[in-house]
C-alpha cells in the first residue's frame, strides 16, 4: 500500500509563523441600519445594472475587474472562525485602464453581503493570501486575494467591490454566489528547476482516473484524495470516508519516468493557502519534479 508519512516536525502542521496576537477584526453590519460592532449607520447603494457573476470580466472607463474563485476556508489553529462562520477567500484581477495611477487595496476594496442583508469586512489575521496594498500603475493589472468570515450556512453571498481611491466609489454586486463545487483542475508538471516542461493533466472531480499520461515516457499516477486533508497525531494523513465535500482537497500523486518505475511521490493541494499551511514545499523537497497549478483559469468551478 502506498503511503507518505510525515515526520513529527509535522504534527503541528498548523501552527504557522502567523502575525502573532491578530484577532478577528473584520466588521459585521446589518445593512440600512445599526451596526452590530459599531454605532453608526451603513448604507450600500444598490443597483441591477452593476450585478454580475462571479467569473465575468467588467471593464469601466477607469478600472477593471474579475472575481475569478470565491473558495470557502475552515480555518486553522491560528485562525479560527466565529462559531456557525466560515472564511471566504476571494480571487480577484484588477485592472487600471485610467491616464493615472490608483490604489489597490485587499483590506479596503472588498466586502461581503449575505443573504441577510448582513455586510461583512475584511478579516484581519492570516498573511497567507495573496494580500495587495499597492499603487497600480495605468495601463497594469494585478492580482490579490482578500478573506471575508461569513455566516456558514447563508445561501447566496454578494460580493461587493468599492474601490476606495474613487471620491464616490460605486458598490459593485456579484450575485447568486452559492457554494463553489470544484469541477476540473489542470496541474503542470515540470522537472525540480522548473525549467523542464514535462506535461500536463487534468482531474476531473466527477471522473477520477487512476492514471493520466503525459507523454515522452512519463505518466502521473493518482494514489490518493482527499476532500479535506487532515493528519493525525503522528503526522500521518487521515483517510476520512465520510466527508465527501472539497474543503481542503488535496491529492498524493506518484510522478513515473519508463527508467524510474518506482516514481516520485508528490503532495498537492487545490488552494495555495492549504499548500503553505500544510508546508507542502518541505514536504516535497526531494522530488525531482513539481506538480503546480499554473493561474487560476486552471481551476473550473461549476
Amino acid at each position: 500500500m502506498f503511503k507518505l508519512r510525515f515526520n513529527k516536525f509535522y504534527t503541528g502542521l498548523f501552527s504557522l509563523l502567523l502575525i502573532s496576537g491578530c484577532s478577528d477584526a473584520s466588521t459585521v453590519v446589518k445593512v440600512g441600519s445599526q451596526s452590530m460592532t459599531e454605532n453608526e449607520q451603513t448604507t450600500i447603494k444598490t443597483s441591477t445594472r452593476n450585478s454580475h457573476k462571479v467569473g465575468e470580466a467588467v471593464k469601466k472607463s477607469t478600472y477593471g475587474i474579475n472575481i475569478t474563485n470565491v473558495q470557502k476556508w475552515e480555518g486553522n489553529k491560528n485562525n479560527v472562525p466565529k462559531k456557525d462562520n466560515v472564511f471566504l477567500i476571494i480571487d480577484a484581477i484588477i485592472e487600471n485602464t485610467s491616464g493615472d495611477r490608483f490604489m489597490v487595496s485587499s483590506s479596503q476594496d472588498f466586502k461581503v453581503i449575505d443573504d441577510q442583508g448582513f455586510s461583512h469586512s475584511y478579516y484581519l489575521g492570516t498573511p497567507d493570501i495573496n494580500n495587495v496594498e499597492e499603487i497600480l500603475l495605468s495601463g497594469s493589472k494585478t492580482k490579490l486575494q482578500t478573506i471575508v468570515q461569513v455566516p456558514k450556512d447563508a445561501k447566496t453571498y454578494k460580493i461587493v467591490y468599492a474601490p476606495s481611491w474613487l471620491s464616490s466609489p460605486e458598490e459593485f454586486f456579484f450575485d447568486n454566489l452559492k457554494a463553489p463545487i470544484l469541477n476540473k483542475v489542470t496541474f503542470t508538471v515540470t522537472g525540480k528547476s522548473g525549467e523542464e516542461q514535462i506535461g500536463k493533466f487534468t482531474v476531473d472531480f466527477s471522473n477520477f482516473k487512476p492514471e493520466y499520461i503525459l507523454g515522452n515516457d512519463y505518466k502521473v499516477q493518482m494514489k490518493e484524495y482527499y476532500p479535506k486533508f487532515e493528519v493525525d497525531s503522528k503526522g500521518v494523513p487521515i483517510k476520512n470516508t465520510s466527508n465527501t465535500e472539497p474543503s481542503i482537497p488535496a491529492f498524493i500523486f506518484n510522478i513515473i519516468k519508463a527508467d524510474q518505475p518506482t516514481g516520485d511521490a508528490y503532495l498537492s493541494f487545490v488552494r495555495s493557502i492549504d499548500s503553505q499551511n500544510f508546508r507542502a514545499d518541505e514536504i516535497n523537497k526531494n522530488s525531482r519534479y513539481v506538480i503546480k497549478i499554473m493561474n487560476a483559469g486552471d481551476i473550473e468551478i461549476k
